[in-house]
């Protein structure tokens, strides 16, 4: 079995669904349309951090000095469609939280990678200064929609991603970059409650996942209204309830639910394993009290 059969074989072992190895190095045009996003400032109270490791996704080498091969890896987490229709979670921080659970999974791997010769395998999973949806593209694991989700011909957008960074020069499973796969349709754009799509672009600024997740302090008036637009008290979901692509999803047991909704009353609950707990208790309190309750 030759090398990249041996570690393709492992990803599947440890429960990656989707596996695929890119070019590590990002094309400059990604880098520039990141760049023009942070300085017209979209990423709202998100900037200041994302502008630390700014020079980080532009070269990958000052993350992994030396890097030969990315490899990309997707796990579904689709857990199904809510049950009640008020003060929604997002379907991605239904279980514990998927840092951990991906985590451990990407840390054995590296174990392995290491057992056949990479002395110093580098592992992320939304936890560095790296980008893993144009990696993971680059991988031929999917597409970038007009949400800026990846999607996948198999799951749609309902993966959890993770990058491991190897010395080990694989031969690369995908192909250039190409944003056409949407075609004309714009569901997800339209469906936004609050304006915050324009195809391939994000406002952090206007979206509900933002406001209920990384915005810190009280709302504004303005902000309490966008968050009022939709039942979600952490998170959004709706421009992938939207996609079209999504009707392919495949239910998964693999992450077991714990806050499908939230009421006052679960946040005594809660605790350092959820995902919602990255709001804060007084996040939470505070996007519930917004949503009426």
């Amino acid at each position: 079995m030759d090398l990249i059969s041996k570690i393709e074989l492992r990803a599947k072992e440890l429960g990656f669904d989707l596996f695929g190895v890119a070019d590590p190095n990002i094309e400059k045009e990604q880098v520039d349309f990141f760049q023009k996003w942070l300085d017209e400032g979209r990423a709202g109270s998100m900037e200041a951090w994302l502008k630390r490791g700014a020079q980080k996704r532009a070269d990958i080498n000052k993350v992994s000095e030396g890097a030969k091969s990315a490899i990309c890896l997707a796990v579904n987490y689709y857990p199904g469609d809510h049950v009640l229709p008020k003060r929604k979670v997002a379907r991605y921080a239904w279980g514990n939280d998927y840092h951990e659970l991906i985590g451990d999974k990407a840390r054995a791997f590296c174990e392995y990678l290491k057992e056949l010769g990479d002395k110093n395998p580098v592992w992320y999973t939304d936890t560095g200064a790296i980008f893993e949806r144009y990696l993971a593209y680059g991988a031929g694991l999917g597409f970038i929609g007009k949400n800026t989700c990846l999607i996948t011909k198999e799951f749609g957008s309902w993966v959890f991603l993770a990058v491991i960074l190897t010395k080990f020069e694989l031969p690369f499973t995908g192909s250039k970059y190409d944003f056409s796969m949407c075609g004309s349709c714009k569901r997800c754009v339209e469906a936004c409650p609050t304006g915050a799509l324009s195809e391939l672009d994000l406002d952090a600024r206007k979206c509900i996942s933002y406001l209920t997740i990384e915005k810190k302090g009280a709302f504004s008036e303005e902000e309490r209204a966008l968050v009022a637009k939709q039942n979600y008290c952490f998170g959004c979901d709706v421009c992938q309830e939207i996609c079209p692509h999504n009707a392919r999803a495949k239910k998964t047991s693999a992450f077991k639910p714990r806050f499908e909704n939230l009421e006052m009353d679960d946040i005594a609950m809660i605790d350092k394993r959820s995902p919602v707990l990255r709001a804060k208790l007084r996040g939470l309190c505070r996007n519930l009290e917004a949503l009426g309750s």
